[in-house]
Formats: C-alpha cells, sequence, structure tokens
C-alpha cells in the first residue's frame, strides 16, 4: 500500500509537511509488548526519548507510586521438585469485585486439558493446556490450570472468571517439557499474593510558546498484556513524538505539552497522576487532545473526535477540522476508559479522535494488534485530525484564555 503524505491547513501554505511513513516507522520500533511496569514499556520510553534528542527535546521523566498485586512463591511441585508459574492474576490487576481469590493451594493430578472425560474418577485434577483454547482455558472443573504456551491476553477473562475457580498459570518455556513429563502424576499448585506500592512513570517534554497557557497532548505508551499495542497506542505514542519534533523547529503559539502515559491498560494510573502533576505545578492547560489508537485492521469510517466541555468546545472542534476533505463527526462523549478520563474530571476540555471500531469482542488486546495489521491510510487521516485540532489549539483554544 503507498503511504500518502499527510497534508494540514499550515502545509497548504507551505509551512509544514508531515510524513505518515515517519509515523509508521516508530510504530514498528515500538512493536514490542509494553504492559505497565514492564521491561518492555521501559524500553518503549527510551525509545521515544531517543526520537526527542535529536531536534532538543529533553524527555522528563515523571514518577508515581500505585498499587501493585504481586505473586510470591507461584510454583507447581511434583516429588519433592518445584518449577516456578506466572499466575494470570499477576498480569491481569484485577481490582474490585473482579478479583480472584489471593491465594492458591490446590491438590491433583495433572491430566490433558483436552482428555479431562478420561481424568481419573474421584480425583481432583490440574488441567494441562498446550494451546490457547479460550473454552478449554476458562472451562470449570479443574483445581487449577497451567498454561505450556506463550501469554495470550484474550484467555486472561474466560480462566480468572471461570466458575468455580481454577487458578490459572503459565509455566515458562524451559519447564514445559519438565511438566509435560509428569502427566498422569500428583502436583500441587500454590502461590501467595501481596499488594505493594510500585514506582511508575510517565514520559513527558514541552515546548515552550509565549502565548497564555498550555495545550496538552497525550497518549499512552503501556499495552495490554502480552500484546505490542500497534494501535493501542503505539500509534498514538507516535503521532505525539512527530508533533512534538515539528515543534520544536516551528516554535507554538503557546506551550505546547506532551504526555506519554503509563498504567492506560491497568486503571489509567499515569493520566490520574499527570493531572495532577499539571493542577498543582504547571502553568494553566486550556485543552487536553487524547489519542488512543484506532488504526488497525477492523478500523475505519466513520471517523470522529469525542469531546468534553459542553457545545463550545463541538463548535470549536467542528471549526478547527473544517478546512480538512472530510470533516470528522464531533460528539459530547464522556467515557471513564481512556486516558482524557482525567482531565475532563478536572474541568479541562478534551477532544480524543477515533475511527469506528467494526470487529466485536476483544480484538484492540490480542496479539494481533501488531505492526503488520496498521492501516497506513488510516494512520495518516487520524494523524491528520490530530494534527489540526493542536493547530487550532495553539492558535486559539476553546473559551477564555
Amino acid at each position: 500500500m503507498t503511504v500518502r503524505r499527510m497534508t494540514s491547513q499550515s502545509e497548504a501554505r507551505g509551512t509544514r509537511t508531515v510524513a505518515a511513513d515517519a509515523i509508521m516507522a516508530l510504530i514498528r520500533e515500538l512493536d514490542l509488548p509494553r504492559f505497565t511496569g514492564s521491561e518492555g514499556e521501559r524500553r518503549g520510553q527510551e525509545i521515544t526519548a531517543a526520537r526527542l534528542a535529536p531536534v532538543g527535546l529533553t524527555a522528563r521523566w515523571h514518577e508515581c507510586g500505585a498499587p501493585w498485586t504481586e505473586a510470591v512463591d507461584a510454583s507447581v511441585t511434583v516429588a519433592g521438585e518445584s518449577r516456578p508459574v506466572m499466575p494470570v492474576e499477576e498480569l491481569m490487576q484485577w481490582t474490585g469485585d473482579w478479583a480472584p481469590p489471593a491465594e492458591a493451594d490446590v491438590e491433583g493430578v495433572l491430566w490433558p486439558a483436552g482428555k479431562l472425560a478420561e481424568a481419573p474418577e474421584g480425583q481432583p485434577v490440574i488441567a494441562v493446556h498446550t494451546r490457547p483454547d479460550a473454552e478449554a482455558c476458562g472451562a470449570a472443573g479443574p483445581v487449577a490450570q497451567l498454561y505450556l504456551f506463550g501469554e495470550t491476553p484474550n484467555l486472561h477473562p474466560h480462566a480468572v472468571l471461570a466458575d468455580p475457580f481454577g487458578p490459572p498459570a503459565y509455566v515458562r518455556e524451559q519447564d514445559r517439557e519438565w511438566v509435560q513429563a509428569r502427566v498422569g502424576q500428583r502436583a500441587r499448585v500454590r502461590w501467595r499474593t501481596r499488594t505493594t506500592t510500585r514506582r511508575f512513570r510517565n514520559v513527558w517534554a514541552e515546548v515552550p510558546g509565549p502565548g497564555e497557557g498550555a495545550v496538552l497532548v497525550g497518549a499512552h505508551l503501556d499495552s495490554f498484556p502480552g500484546t505490542p499495542g500497534a494501535s493501542d497506542d503505539a500509534f498514538g505514542s507516535a503521532v505525539l513524538v512527530e508533533l512534538a519534533r515539528w515543534h520544536a523547529s516551528h516554535p507554538p503559539a503557546r506551550t505546547l505539552r506532551f504526555w506519554w502515559f503509563t498504567g492506560e491498560e491497568v486503571d489509567r494510573r499515569g493520566s490520574r497522576a499527570a493531572a495532577e502533576f499539571e493542577r498543582a505545578t504547571r502553568p494553566r492547560a486550556l485543552l487536553m487532545v487524547n489519542v488512543d489508537g484506532g488504526v488497525e485492521a477492523g478500523h475505519g469510517d466513520p471517523l470522529g473526535v469525542r469531546v468534553t466541555g459542553g457545545e463550545e468546545v463541538i463548535a470549536w472542534t467542528r471549526r478547527a477540522l473544517s478546512a480538512l476533505a472530510v470533516a470528522p463527526q464531533v460528539r459530547e462523549v464522556q467515557t471513564g476508559a481512556c486516558d482524557a478520563e482525567a482531565f475532563w474530571r478536572a474541568g479541562l476540555p478534551t477532544v480524543m479522535p477515533y475511527a469506528t471500531r467494526a470487529i466485536p469482542g476483544p480484538y484492540p488486546h490480542l496479539p494481533t494488534d501488531n505492526a503488520g495489521a496498521v492501516n497506513p491510510e488510516l494512520v495518516a487521516r487520524l494523524a491528520e485530525i490530530v494534527f489540526a485540532l493542536v493547530e487550532a489549539a495553539v492558535t486559539q483554544p476553546p473559551g477564555p484564555v
């Protein structure tokens, strides 16, 4: 597919050129799982910072403390020999009424998940799964579930919410043959969990401008467990990088502050901490532009912008996008499922571009959300909307300044 070149109102005047291929290149570079607090997320933050440095922008780390549930002494034991496991609970970070039991300590016969009907009668069974079948992995009956395959996030809700609960856990690649060789033997699966406070970090950068107040632009760098999150949200992170790089050499009329959030896929802890940081220490923010995916296969027309702040912000958004060849739909929507929430709850107008999603179910959170599934044409069109909104905001934001 040919990647088209994005245009904007200012480019038509010969003042800006933004290439979709630059955004695509960064999406490909960020094509690795980046779950909150993981090594992959840290790597994504470093990649982002490295892209900003050549144009003289300093990536700054904003740390925040937040709760974290972690497994302790998680293992499967057969005949006195143990191997570590990774409970699904730790990957999901469930909270509130959805939380599974904090501890597991069960015994049973290791048995192939596909042959449970042939298991020894009257004995508890620990199901051993060699392939990621959602129905089998979430089936009731076994006292525990061991997954002998790589982390697969679309299985997590099925497994954790099985009734009665059979605690699920992944077995490390180097231990899978060990488990397989002991099928038919009695085993013990156990762990306990503890809630601690861990340090997490956002990344932010600033391009100063002479006008009063600041415009915020945000996207989340973390991804759902097990997926590189190319659309959700390496795309948004890459768009922010290109916006920052452009304005580093073309100073905006007022300050632009860019935020790459952690923890959106957990509980939006990064954006909540950032909103508090803005409120307490930064020059007054005037508008938040949140960019959160929607460019993989299964997304498309109509394109739109979700707005908070009332009719005045809706009218401003329509004006800001009026020069586009096809104006996106604009409607007021408040949703707690994105990083914009912390900012509109603080009274700040927010705008969030999106593409309509056609595929039902957990598709955006599957491993298939990788760079190969991203639609470059949709990247160009959504990025064009973001650039137009930011340009209008630094020139004349909605409401009084």
